[in-house]
């Protein structure tokens, strides 16, 4: 298989004639090549016809800034409920942490979408919910092939 070519395979019926086997090997052989996209249809029932279809072009995905990544934005409270400021991203926040630890400091926390998220004295958060300061994590995982 070769990336730049697309590779297609239409009609290979799934009667006993063809071994999944065969199939399978065929798809990995194509991710291997490069191939981008695979979409997968089934035919008429009756026939119990598979339609493949893959994609491997040899364009190259563009590189652009994604501006739907969004900073989040969170008040900081202190013990007595004052608000202490905005937390603007990730890396302050990991730095409020850090002198809450160094400070061994109670009371504080943060509100994010409704939830009060308490920062404990060793610098811990009560919960994390979703879409709370985890965009570094997501992509890092992404990096690390998770």
């Amino acid at each position: 298989m070769n990336k730049k070519d697309p590779v297609s395979i239409r009609d290979f019926e799934t009667d006993k004639s063809h071994k999944i086997d065969d199939l399978i090997k065929f798809l990995t052989d194509a991710k291997e090549a490069g191939c981008e996209k695979v979409t997968i249809s089934a035919g008429d029932y009756e026939d119990a016809i598979l339609n493949i279809e893959m994609i491997a072009s040899g364009k190259k995905k563009e590189i652009k800034i994604n501006k739907s990544i969004k900073p989040v934005h969170v008040p900081l409270f202190n013990a007595y409920a004052q608000k202490v400021g905005v937390i603007e991203g990730e890396h302050q926040f990991h730095d409020i942490r850090i002198q809450i630890m160094e400070a061994k400091a109670e009371g504080y926390y943060v509100m994010f979408n409704g939830n009060k998220i308490s920062i404990e004295s060793d610098g811990s958060c009560s919960h994390w919910p979703p879409g709370f300061f985890d965009t570094s994590e997501k992509q890092l995982s992404k990096l690390v092939g998770f």
